[in-house]
């Protein structure tokens, strides 16, 4: 009788979280309409049948960061800073000063004396993670939500084709 009820918590516990993912799913898609840099794009790709998911992609690429992250809003703002990293790879020409500048969102460097500093390195640190670890996906991140469910946190992740 335990291993039936043990079985089914577990069953119980996948569907809650595939409840979760379609929510944050079709949350996703309906700020992707609001969202400009989607505007220009073709192609949105969420999920792509056959292909690997960026969300899984991004969990990898941040890896090696995620002790920096202890709770959900921590995690957002080392996913917004990944996303920065690797959508500013796909650019030719920036300032990365101004960069640093208009990003506003520190929670993530909390205690830090020169958080700007702080900030552009680990930009570029990730940035060169990108390049060196990454280089073969050619996707633009456009839009990405992060909820946490089941004890677990959940990332669904919008990306598009880079022109060249």
């Amino acid at each position: 009788m335990a291993k039936k009820a043990k079985g089914f918590k577990e069953l119980l516990k996948q569907s809650k979280n595939k409840t979760l993912k379609y929510k944050n799913l079709e949350r996703l898609h309906q700020n992707l309409k609001k969202n400009p840099l989607a505007q220009n794009c073709e192609e949105i790709l969420i999920e792509p049948k056959g292909e690997i998911k960026m969300s899984v992609v991004l969990w990898q690429f941040i890896e090696p960061y995620r002790a920096m992250a202890s709770d959900l809003e921590s995690h957002h703002t080392l996913f917004k800073l990944a996303i920065a990293a690797w959508n500013l790879t796909f650019l030719n020409d920036f300032d990365m000063d101004q960069i640093v500048e208009s990003m506003n969102d520190r929670s993530i460097f909390e205690d830090v004396p020169d958080e700007k500093q702080t900030l552009k390195e680990l930009l570029e640190e990730l940035m060169a993670r990108k390049k060196k670890y990454f280089a073969e996906y050619k996707l633009l991140i456009v839009d990405f939500s992060l909820k946490k469910g089941g004890g677990e946190l959940h990332l669904s992740v919008a990306s598009a084709d880079v022109e060249d």
